[in-house]
């Protein structure tokens, strides 16, 4: 098999997902053995100093050539609203866009209820997170790619390789967990280049939702002791 090139997309999975659900991405350096001549390039929307210096020493990029654009998108209007309540005003933003849209919200429990409560209401809509099996993960796609259903209400686990250009509104009701994963996720929207919306919602009780999923998500140092001492007694170190 003759290659020209080897593009890796979503690069920052190997720094911020590749010891969780992207282990494949640590794997991709194999690639150096079997094609060691062929030139590669790695690409992502976003990505910090540390993310940058992550990606290249997990990919072993020798001497590589960095070149950084703008996240500046002229076409996305981004609105951030205080509202007591949020559910009341997704259904005005929703019911005044006739196009796809994306609800990203905190948990995978939230993703079922808010499908739910939207679908009451009277507006299609399906879910996804990263606990769903393949075959369901396959129909919610389906099912908002084709317009059957034009509302996606999802975790921060929808998005990789998603590149739908007609996507007119992305409304967050949580806090992201950082400035990068905002700009992907608001990313999702006017792929085409036309004037589309992003509104994130918030009131204290998100924001303090948001603190918890965020503490939540960290280990504490007694934690990892605890883990270092046990795997020591286990293997008798």
């Amino acid at each position: 098999l003759s290659l020209n090139i080897v593009a890796i997309d979503e690069a920052h999975c190997i720094s911020e997902w590749g010891h969780d659900f992207r282990s494949a991405y640590l794997k991709i350096p194999v690639l150096n053995d079997l094609n060691p001549d062929v030139p590669k390039i790695a690409l992502t929307a976003t990505a910090t100093e540390q993310v940058k210096n992550d990606v290249i020493e997990n990919l072993k990029l020798t001497s590589p050539q960095i070149f950084t654009g703008s996240y500046y998108r002229q076409n996305l209007h981004i609105k951030v609203s205080k509202t007591e309540d949020i559910r009341t005003r997704i259904l005005d933003l929703l019911r005044s866009n006739d196009n796809p849209a994306i609800v990203y919200v905190g948990t995978r429990k939230n993703t079922i209820q808010y499908a739910r409560f939207l679908n009451s209401n009277g507006i299609k809509a399906t879910h996804y997170h990263g606990g769903l099996d393949h075959d369901q993960k396959s129909e919610s796609l389906l099912n908002w790619t084709n317009e059957s259903i034009k509302v996606m209400v999802a975790t921060n686990a929808f998005g990789m390789g998603i590149d739908k250009s007609n996507v007119r509104m992305v409304i967050h009701i949580h806090l992201p967990m950082s400035i990068e994963n905002y700009i992907q996720e608001i990313g999702r929207a006017g792929r085409d280049g036309s004037t589309s919306q992003t509104h994130l919602l918030f009131n204290d009780n998100s924001i303090f939702e948001s603190e918890r999923l965020s503490e939540k998500s960290i280990v504490s140092p007694e934690f990892c002791r605890s883990v270092y001492t046990n795997l020591n007694d286990f293997f008798q170190i």
